[in-house]
């Protein structure tokens, strides 16, 4: 989530939320100049308002374009977007910005044009349709040696379109497609920035061998000894085994929910089941899941009792965790770390090259883990007056009050 991170960017001079200097230009940008004439005419681009009728008629040419390039991930595809729309947006349209090279899709950037008041100034915003359901996102594309010049297209469609004061992207990858749009943007001129959103990590499997052994000898010793110890705990209260359902059962879903509605989420309001919208998108993608054979939901039982479930996706060789739940009556057993050293035995077994968490940075996932992957909100502001006041306040003011409010206070007597 945005909250969770700091201003490090400001026309994409990047910092850390140490402050320290990250890097003075984005990665290996494209060579984007600063000319603003017409695109070749090989590239083409088309802003298209609608809902789901617009999203399915893309959808045969959208999930081509995942599949053959590096957007293959479950956030990226049509069938998310179109799970998304159903469950949060059915009354809203949106604008699909494609792009087409000598007329096949090369490109989809899906936006969701409102208003907002930018730290009191009133705005119109384009920015993703997406929210904390969404681990991520980027402008979905082929692999393309010439993306420099699709992603120009985008933007300047995006620019001549006009009616936004700013543009947001949340939860993009570091180096992904969008930091290529504020390249784009910042060439001519448009006040742009990064926030640093919480990394997420991810555990790489295509270095074991297909050993779990070889997983677990990258934590400590104390963790390995704590997960010897639980599983001993565990195993006295009752047989165990790891059961993983592909289809999209009512029954197994809703014992997912109910096990996450009786824990901390339950009483704080978050878990899936508190919300009718976010259980309509989560049956939605589970049904989406499935026909793609994408649904992986795993069960960690001890005798008759889950004590642990996974919500999750396989999708390009990858897992993607997106919910986890556990029985607290449990909780001396860690029945969390114990399935998941389960799911990542068989995500070995599957032939899997990553576990992804699909989620910020926590201490008890970095247990398993230090690799993680950095992702930012990406921000481009019109040049009118709206948009520099917006930039202003986002990227220099609000930073600069924040900075002056955590440092410490002059001793008496001294000003600054």
């Amino acid at each position: 989530m945005e909250g969770a991170g700091e201003a490090v960017c400001d026309s994409l001079q990047l910092r850390s939320k140490a402050g320290l200097p990250v890097s003075a230009t984005l990665p290996n940008p494209p060579t984007v100049g600063p000319d603003v004439r017409a695109v070749q005419a090989s590239v083409s681009c088309e802003a298209l308002e609608g809902g789901l009728e617009v999203l399915h008629a893309l959808a045969p040419e959208w999930s081509r374009l995942c599949q053959e390039g590096c957007c293959n991930e479950p956030f990226y595809r049509p069938e998310w977007f179109a799970a998304y729309l159903r469950a949060f947006l059915a009354d809203k349209k949106v604008l699909f910005v494609t792009a087409r090279r000598n007329g096949q899709l090369c490109a989809v950037l899906p936006l969701l044009a409102g208003r907002a008041n930018y730290y009191g100034v009133p705005a119109r915003v384009l920015r993703v349709p997406a929210n904390d359901h969404s681990p991520r996102f980027d402008v979905i594309h082929r692999s393309d040696s010439e993306l420099d010049e699709v992603l120009k297209a985008i933007w300047q469609c995006l620019r001549d379109r006009g009616g936004w004061d700013l543009i947001e992207l949340r939860e993009v990858p570091q180096g992904g497609a969008a930091e290529w749009l504020l390249q784009a943007a910042q060439q001519e001129g448009y006040p742009t920035g990064q926030w640093e959103s919480i990394p997420c990590p991810y555990i790489d499997l295509a270095g074991a061998a297909g050993s779990l052994d070889a997983i677990l000898a990258r934590t400590t010793g104390k963790f390995r000894a704590n997960l010897r110890h639980r599983t001993r705990r565990l195993a006295a209260r009752g047989p165990v085994k790891l059961v993983r359902v592909d289809r999209a059962d009512p029954a197994v879903l809703e014992r997912f929910y109910r096990l996450e509605a009786a824990g901390w989420k339950g009483r704080e309001g978050s878990a899936i089941a508190c919300n009718a919208d976010v259980r309509a998108f989560y049956d939605g993608l589970a049904r989406e899941a499935e026909q793609l054979g994408w649904l992986s939901l795993y069960a960690l039982e001890c005798g008759d009792a889950t004590v642990a479930m996974h919500y999750g996706l396989t999708c390009g060789g990858r897992y993607f965790v997106l919910k986890l739940a556990y029985e607290e009556s449990y909780r001396e057993c860690a029945p969390g770390h114990l399935l998941l050293r389960e799911v990542v035995g068989d995500c070995l077994k599957r032939g899997l090259a990553e576990f992804d968490f699909a989620g910020g940075w926590q201490d008890w996932k970095a247990e398993w883990t230090a690799l993680t992957k950095r992702l930012f909100w990406n921000y481009i502001f019109d040049k009118g007056v709206v948009g520099r006041m917006a930039h202003a306040l986002k990227f220099r003011l609000v930073p600069l009050m924040r900075r002056r409010s955590a440092s410490p206070a002059a001793p008496s007597g001294e000003t600054e």
